[in-house]
């Protein structure tokens, strides 16, 4: 297929390095301009720490995730009620207003070049504060995000037929990527299996067969020296060789390789490891920008390397987290020849200078305990019988009723 023989919005892949990127038509890239911008600046200079942002005026345009501008954001899919104030909804899921994927697909597309750019893309507004980042949660706030999370990664798997691949993030800052300085997260469910993914599942599946051993159990055994947080189901450190700088990682105690599996336990366990490492980042770096990665396995099992009878996922792979900072200066320059990042100090250096922070308490927005007043009303919320997650109709829309369909299709 020509590059000219391209209509419609296209995912393209590289033969040659494997590298993907997403192609739209000129007339199909409209309302660009449009899109909320809460950073103006090029750096992060001048900006306060996230506790330090006094709240939004409700009329304020960079701030669509304001619960009083609620009408202009996507139809609302999942409401999670505030543990401390608990009419009000502490985090939402919205469908993404500009997305890059746009459409459910009938089915998965296995072309190994060009693939119709097709997904769902949420939006998970982690407060309906605008001066609190995860972390700045309180234990319950940070638990309720992630069971959130968790909670869309499996439904989307079956709301979307064309996925392959489902990637959590977050952008936190103007130099991981983030436009808006309210704080949320993102799911994608994209129509194929990123390169650097299919890259990672096969090395390490390559070490299973050379050892009989997975390379999660190993780095986390060896990273005695480098461990700043863990509980019983996972453990955070620095590890060895690293994009970053104070790059960071979380990894489950448990053989588990797709997070659509982890347990309510080890969810939580998570949430609590993450607000507190992210936590001590914030103390050591002045609430650095940093981009969150939730590796897990491919929902596509044909993806998946291997024979998965003979040699099964969880004998091998993990989800995790990868937590990457980002500081002031570019990578060295010697990374764009040898793919390497020179750093000065040694890993255990890097979990030693972050450990110190652990105890220290961490700053809060002077308005946290302060009178609530929300501009537009929002229904009274009621918790669920186990205490967590709910999802509450905002009005009935054609899309849900498809949803509803689809499901029941497939």
């Amino acid at each position: 297929m020509a590059s000219a023989d391209l209509e419609h919005a296209t995912l393209c892949c590289n033969i040659v390095s494997g590298t993907w990127s997403a192609h739209y038509p000129r007339k199909q890239v409209t309302g660009i301009h449009d899109k909320p911008k809460g950073f103006v600046q090029v750096t992060k200079a001048g900006e306060p720490p996230t506790h330090l942002r006094a709240m939004r005026h409700s009329t304020d345009p960079f701030n669509p995730f304001d619960l009083a501008n609620q009408a202009d954001c996507p139809e609302v899919k999942v409401v999670a009620a505030d543990p401390e104030y608990p009419t009000l909804p502490m985090v939402r899921v919205v469908k993404n207003k500009f997305p890059a994927l746009r459409g459910n697909g009938d089915s998965i597309c296995r072309d190994s070049r060009f693939v119709p750019c097709v997904g769902n893309q949420d939006v998970v507004i982690q407060h309906w504060r605008y001066n609190l980042c995860l972390a700045l949660l309180t234990a319950p706030e940070a638990a309720l995000v992630w069971a959130t999370i968790h909670q869309r990664v499996s439904e989307i798997e079956q709301e979307s037929p064309a996925t392959r691949y489902i990637q959590v993030l977050e952008n936190h800052g103007m130099r991981s990527g983030g436009s808006l300085p309210h704080p949320h997260s993102q799911i994608l469910a994209l129509p194929l299996i990123p390169q650097d993914v299919q890259s990672r599942l096969e090395r390490n599946l390559s070490f299973y067969r050379t050892t009989g051993k997975s390379a999660y159990q190993e780095v986390v055994s060896e990273a005695a020296d480098r461990i700043v947080a863990r509980n019983a189901h996972v453990v955070a450190f620095v590890p060895l060789g690293v994009e970053r700088n104070g790059e960071l990682w979380v990894v489950p105690t448990r053989a588990c390789p797709s997070f659509k599996d982890a347990t309510r336990e080890e969810v939580d366990a998570l949430s609590d490891v993450l607000r507190r490492v992210l936590g001590m980042l914030y103390l050591q770096r002045d609430d650095p920008d940093y981009n969150l990665l939730l590796r897990t396995l491919p929902v596509d099992r044909d993806g998946i390397p291997g024979c998965q009878l003979s040699e099964p996922p969880d004998q091998w792979y993990r989800w995790h987290l990868q937590i990457i900072p980002h500081g002031t200066g570019n990578w060295a320059g010697v990374k764009a020849y040898g793919d390497f990042t020179t750093i000065s100090g040694m890993p255990q250096d890097a979990a030693d200078a972050l450990i110190q922070y652990d105890s220290i308490p961490l700053p809060q927005p002077v308005d946290r305990q302060s009178p609530i007043t929300v501009v537009n009303s929002m229904p009274v919320l009621n918790r669920s019988s186990d205490n967590s997650i709910f999802c509450t109709f905002m009005g009935v829309s054609l899309v849900a009723l498809l949803r509803a369909v689809l499901m029941k299709v497939y």
